[in-house]
Order: C-alpha cells, then structure tokens, then sequence
C-alpha cells in the first residue's frame, strides 16, 4: 500500500508528540513493507512562503511545504488555498492509496476534501482539540480554565489574543517578499529584521500587536469583546470548514475516548469518531527507578515535553519548590517555545529544578530510565501524550492530572497517580509521599503496565485503510 502521512510539522525541525507519533508510525508501516511519504509544513526563511520541496527524513521521503505564516489571522488561519494545491501536487508525485492527515495547522481544512475530490480517500486522526479551538487546539482560556462550552464570542476574543506572533508587520513582510524578483533571497525581509537593534525589533513587535488590536497579549485573561470586528462570525465559519473537513474524510481517529467524545459534543463529527490507542516503538524496559534502590538520593522528577502554560509546569514547578531542600528535583526536558514561562518556572528553585534542553528521539530511553517518575500537571484536556506511553515502556510511574484522556492510561493507585489539575499542594503531597516511601515508588513500577508498541498500533490504522479501500 502507498500512504501519504500529513502533519502541521515533522522531524527533525520539531519534536513534540505529533511529530514523534506521525514518523513512528511512518517507520512501522515502511517496515511492514509499504510504501510511505510524509507531507508537512515547515518554517524556512531562506524559501518562499508555499514553496514545496522534496526530501529525506530517517529514510521516509517528505514533501516539505513552506509556511512561514503558521498564525494567520482567521480564514486564511483556516482556510489555505495554496495548502491545497500544493498537497494536490504532492499526491499526484507519490500516486498514495490513501491519505492519512494527522493536523491541519498551518495547513488548510480544505486539504481533506483535496484529497478526496482528486479521488484518494482520506483518513484523519485527532490530535487535541484544533477542529473546535482555533486558539492551540488546548481548549484552555488564556485566564487558565478549561473552555469546557463553545462560545463564538468568547473564541473570538481569545483567539485575538492567542494570535499575537504575527499580525500587519508579518502581513507587510509577506506581501514584500512576493513582490521581490526572483533574484532576491525571500529570506531578505527577515533578515534586514534580525539585522536592527535589539531595542528596535522589541519596538516593531509592540507596534505589530498594538495595531493588530491584540495589546497585553502575553499576559492576563481573555478580554471582553471579540477581539476584531466579524470575530464571531469567523469563528463560526471556522466550526463550519473543520465540520466540512472531518466529513470528508473516510474515517476519523481518536486515540482517547475523551477526545471523541469532546468533539462529537461540538457538533463535528458525531457518531463517526473511532477510538485507536496509541503505540510507541520506544523498546521496553522493566528497570526499576534509580531512587528505589537508593533512597538517600532526591527523588527525580521528569517533565518530558513542551514547557508551555497549558501543560502545567508552574504548578509542578511549585509543588517542588514547597518541599524540604534535598528531597525532590525535577528535571525538565523539551523544545521551549516560551523562555519567559520556563525561565520563571525555573526560578521558582533553581537549586533543585533544571531545564535540559529538548531530547533527541535516541535520548528518550536514558532520560526516561534515569528518572524516578514522570509527572504530567496538564491543565487542558489532554488526548494521548507519548510521553505517558514512552513512560509505561520504560517501566516508569506516572502522576498526572486526571484530566480528558489521561485517566484511559494511568490506573490511579496501581501505576500512577491521578491528581486535580492546578492543585500544587496535592502535587507536593504525592511527591514528598514518594520521596518518604521508597518502596511505594517501587511498587507502583512494578505494576506500570506496557503499553502497545508502534507495530501494533500500525496494524490497527492498516485495517482503517483497508475498510476506507473497500
């Protein structure tokens, strides 16, 4: 079988869970002997936006398409004609069976009825909950609660604040770039950016927000209003392109029920959803945590992934603190796309909390065994993570929020813990009672159960494929 994998980013650029999932399950599928390609935006100054390159990844051919404007303002945020065309041109190069999109940021909800219409079917796995968030895909208010009703009003209010990256500066950038001859690197606008005084670029970045309506936007809560005239309205047409785009695809994934059962309650994609687990093709250890056999030493907490405030590390970050010098570390790990939140998480204690740097897919194992626990505070509707599933393979126990589709892989009390998202005193409760009591820390690893494996996983989407070709 040809299959064509479609993702909003892919390796080795970026390293967050969709990506790690999409090229594993790439890999399998190559070695179960099909053939397989991976269709991906990408981030490249040097290219023009919308150029389509062919390359290499870990063996698996890619069609790399260039947005540099991932965070446009709504439709185009949702809507990308020339997404679309390029994904057509990428199918007609790689002939696939079937397309299998795995997220549509920075792409196009249109792209799956792009494929349709040039007759390959599609099938679409969700990841968090993009199809009704057009602020992250979190359903997370930027005040800390979770968006648990859909509101146009409210969505519109906080997607202007959540779009704060780019606005009519980026706009003017664009509209530059194309306009240069061909001779001229497309990079030249950026460049000539990056080139000015710091204190310059700090002054543009405030100009961009505050003519793009989206002052204060690095902090406080979703103001009142709609943030930008026809907010609602766009928000509405949003709901309508992504019901549009999860019904034309031939079948659409969930790999938690929580997930499925979230976005059938938006109204988009009722009855149609599939519930799939996840696998990773990290290999299995049953080591035991390193501060099982050695209580003397601090117990070591892991934070293994984004290091962003959806993801709940200042309460982790907290809870640490609190407790007695000497018991407990934690050591953070993942690509930081805001160094002002994680350097302030840091800064909490910096005697006992240190931020590693991202790891490389071939470090996850060491960081994983070198860990007593991993700890997952989110405060948003988790789907999946790979790094609980990374955990399991590795035979370590996981406290986590018991938060969307978590608790569908944490058994509270025999693997892991379940605690209430945002309640650093529980945290530091369940942590200082693990640091005490080694042998709790033991038993709970003994019973981490293995999670599937990515083969196994492959298997199960193959059999998808096979009902969508009939």
């Amino acid at each position: 079988m040809r299959v064509l994998l479609v993702a909003h980013a892919f390796l080795p650029r970026s390293l967050a869970g969709v990506e790690v999932h999409v090229a594993e399950l790439a890999a399998a599928l190559a070695r179960g002997g099909h053939d397989v390609a991976v269709f991906h935006g990408d981030r490249d100054r040097a290219l023009p936006q919308g150029a389509l390159r062919p390359g290499v990844v870990d063996g698996i051919p890619t069609f790399r398409f260039v947005q540099n404007y991932p965070y446009r303002d709504l439709p185009a945020a949702a809507v990308d004609p020339v997404a679309e065309a390029r994904l057509r041109e990428a199918i007609r190069a790689f002939r696939p069976d079937v397309v299998h999109f795995h997220h549509l940021a920075g792409l196009s909800a249109g792209a799956v009825a792009a494929a349709r219409d040039v007759g390959t079917p599609a099938v679409l796995t969700l990841h968090d909950h993009f199809a009704a968030c057009a602020s992250g895909g979190q359903r997370w208010h930027p005040d800390g609660t979770v968006c648990a009703t859909l509101d146009a009003v409210r969505c519109a209010a906080c997607f202007a604040r959540h779009r704060h990256r780019e606005g009519p500066l980026e706009g003017a950038a664009l509209a530059l770039q194309r306009a240069l001859p061909s001779r001229i690197p497309p990079d030249l606008p950026h460049r000539a950016f990056l080139a000015l005084p710091a204190p310059a670029r700090e002054a543009l970045r405030r100009l961009n927000e505050r003519v793009g309506g989206r002052a204060g936007a690095r902090g406080g809560g979703a103001r009142a209003g709609t943030g930008s005239p026809g907010g609602p309205e766009r928000i509405r047409a949003r709901w309508a392109a992504m019901r549009r785009a999860l019904g034309a695809a031939s079948a659409v994934i969930s790999p938690s029920r929580s997930l499925a059962d979230r976005t059938a309650e938006a109204g988009l994609a009722a009855g149609r959803i599939r519930v799939v687990g996840n696998g990773t093709a990290l290999p299995p250890s049953r080591s035991p945590p390193p501060g099982a056999a050695s209580p003397s030493r601090p117990l070591r907490a892991l934070f293994l992934g984004t290091p962003a405030p959806h993801k709940g590390l200042e309460v982790l970050a907290r809870a640490v603190a609190s407790l007695p010098a000497g018991a407990t570390e934690l050591v953070v790990r993942g690509q930081s796309p805001f160094p002002d939140h994680l350097a302030r998480c840091v800064g909490l204690a910096p005697d006992r909390i240190h931020y590693a740097g991202p790891a490389a897919r071939d470090e996850v194992a060491a960081v994983l065994d070198e860990a007593d626990v991993l700890c997952l505070p989110s405060l948003w509707w988790e789907n999946a993570p790979m790094s609980l599933l990374e955990a399991r393979a590795r035979g370590r126990p996981t406290l986590a929020s018991g938060v969307g589709g978590v608790p569908e892989s944490v058994l509270d009390g025999v693997d892991g813990m379940l605690l209430p998202p945002g309640d650093a005193g529980a945290w530091a409760r369940a942590l200082g009672g693990l640091s005490s009591h080694r042998r709790a820390l033991g038993a709970l690893a003994a019973t981490v159960r293995p999670p599937r494996s990515a083969a196994e996983h492959a298997r199960e989407v193959l059999g998808v494929y096979h009902e969508v070709l009939g």
